[in-house]
């Protein structure tokens, strides 16, 4: 199964349960793999992105979707995780667990129209920006954090330029 794309694995899950069930464990094992370089605990971060209903996205997400596939090395290793959640609450739950259990520092030089305009996302899609770094034996990586419009993580998601970048992870789900 480790083998399969994403095609693939979506074929096999349908025929029988035991598949289903190897599949879900093969999407959870790329999804910690492309996750690791962000966090040091990746069963955390997802317990707590599943706790506020938050989304990863981004070049992390496709990764995942693209892994095995004939477009597998399209990517270049990413150097920062972006992140979505659907209230400054879960803004502010995420941001706590980045900076006390991750070691993440927010980085001040990022602003709301910085990233609306670098990510050319529509103004009214996200209400909040928050970039935080850190450098761990000497990688420095990144963890863009979003607030969606309308108490939604994805609705960033879906003002993105085209399909081939719709694609979000959520705590248990590969979409």
């Amino acid at each position: 199964m480790d083998h399969l794309d994403a095609t693939s694995l979506i074929h096999a899950r349908t025929v029988s349960t035991v598949f289903e069930g190897a599949c879900q464990e093969v999407w959870k094992r790329r999804t910690h793999r492309y996750t690791r370089p962000f966090v040091q605990d990746v069963t955390r971060f997802y317990d707590i992105l599943g706790n506020v209903d938050g989304v990863v996205s981004g070049s992390t997400a496709l990764a995942i979707v693209l892994c095995r596939s004939d477009h597998a090395g399209f990517l270049t290793s990413s150097s920062d995780l972006d992140v979505y959640v659907p209230t400054q609450a879960a803004r502010d739950e995420m941001a706590i667990y980045l900076v006390r259990d991750e070691g993440y520092t927010l980085d001040r030089t990022m602003s709301l129209a910085l990233a609306n305009d670098y990510s050319l996302l529509s103004p009214d899609s996200i209400v909040d920006f928050s970039r935080f770094s850190r450098v761990v034996n000497g990688i420095r990586t990144s963890v863009d954090l979003l607030v969606g419009a309308h108490a939604a993580a994805t609705v960033p998601v879906l003002h993105f330029w085209g399909t081939l970048v719709l694609n979000y992870v959520t705590a248990t789900s590969v979409v």
